[in-house]
Formats: structure tokens, C-alpha cells, sequence
């Protein structure tokens, strides 16, 4: 068709309309680049379309679940560790309140020691726990003591804490689901005395 178009010397004839007359000056050189980008078009159409067997589209992802903690049930608990302990101490007469001895005595101490424990906790509501505890604690802490109460000449008596055993309550706030922050309140019956 192109060729009807031309006149005998090979330049586009005149008589021609104005959208023939642009194709014909770019000629081969437009084919040439037009082909690869319909192709390409062409290639993006339908890989939308294409699919591997057995492919199938994504699934939604499963909501994300809420972590749930329980608080109530029962605990065990143990540690192990070193300790430090320090006292200073006046005497006074325990009739008239006077200071007897005024001076500071400093006592002190110091030993490896260990605990074991048992529990139980009820979760009350989302965020209140509350429970009671019995602990158990094992000890080798060696001190001494300075009264001048006991000993009027002066000199140091020894103390050795064997074991202390203490039962609480405790209620507490849960921070997170898995964070109890809580206070405890016990009484504690040493097992020890001191040695002269």
C-alpha cells in the first residue's frame, strides 16, 4: 500500500493525507522500534493471566491473636546466692529510754545462702493478682556481734543464720500480660542465735 503512495522518484507523493504522509517519512525505522515495545506491552498484558499448576492466590492472613496469660494456680520457686548483712546499734535503758551507750556499734556478716518456695496465686481481675507464699531459706551467714550490753568489758559474740522460713501474701499489677509487678508482705522466724 505504501508503495501505491510513493511517486516514481521514491519520495512520499504530496497528494497524500498528512497521517500517511508522517508514517511513510519515518518509514522502517518506526516499525523497527514499535514492534518490541507492542510486544512488550503485550508480554505484561497477560502475565497477569499466567499461572503455575497448582498455584493458588494468596490467603488473608489470620488475625492476630492476643496473647492470654493465666495468673491463677499454684509456684514453686529457688535460688541460690551470697549475702551481706550490717547492723548498727546503740544500747539504751529499755526503763527510762536514756542512751546507756551512746557510741555507734557496727555489727556485720556475710555468707553464701539459698531458698526454696511454694505459692499460689488467683488472677481477680485482668490486671489484680493476689496470693500467699511459703518460703524456706538456707543459709551459712557468719557475723559478729559488739554489745557492750551483753559484755560490759567489751568483746565480740558470733552469729550463725542457719535457716529463716517466712509466709506472706503478695497482690500485684499486671504490667503486660506476661510482667506481674507486686509487692509482698511477711513474717520472718529466723532460726538462729547469736554465741557467746
Amino acid at each position: 500500500m505504501l508503495e501505491v503512495l510513493r511517486s516514481s522518484t521514491g519520495e512520499p507523493n504530496q497528494s497524500t493525507p498528512n497521517s500517511i504522509r508522517a508514517l511513510q517519512i519515518l518509514g522502517a525505522s518506526m516499525r523497527r522500534q514499535l514492534l518490541p515495545i507492542i510486544l512488550a506491552v503485550s508480554l505484561v498484558g497477560f502475565a497477569g493471566f499466567a499461572r503455575a499448576d497448582g498455584y493458588e492466590n494468596p490467603r488473608a492472613a489470620a488475625p492476630v491473636a492476643l496473647q492470654v496469660s493465666n495468673w491463677t494456680g499454684f509456684y514453686a520457686n529457688g535460688g541460690v546466692g551470697y549475702g551481706l548483712w550490717d547492723s548498727e546499734t546503740t544500747v539504751v535503758n529499755p526503763a527510762t529510754g536514756a542512751c546507756v551507750i551512746c557510741s555507734t556499734t557496727d555489727h556485720s556478716g556475710r555468707g553464701w545462702l539459698g531458698e526454696v518456695g511454694v505459692g499460689y496465686d488467683a488472677q481477680i481481675t485482668e490486671k489484680i493478682v493476689l496470693g500467699a507464699f511459703f518460703n524456706y531459706d538456707f543459709s551459712s551467714m557468719k557475723g559478729t556481734i559488739e554489745d557492750q550490753s551483753i559484755n560490759p568489758l567489751g568483746g565480740a559474740g558470733k552469729t550463725d543464720n542457719d535457716s529463716t522460713w517466712f509466709v506472706g501474701a503478695r497482690g500485684g499489677w499486671l504490667m503486660t500480660p506476661s510482667v506481674l509487678n507486686y509487692w509482698a508482705s511477711a513474717t520472718p522466724r529466723p532460726i538462729s542465735a547469736p554465741q557467746l
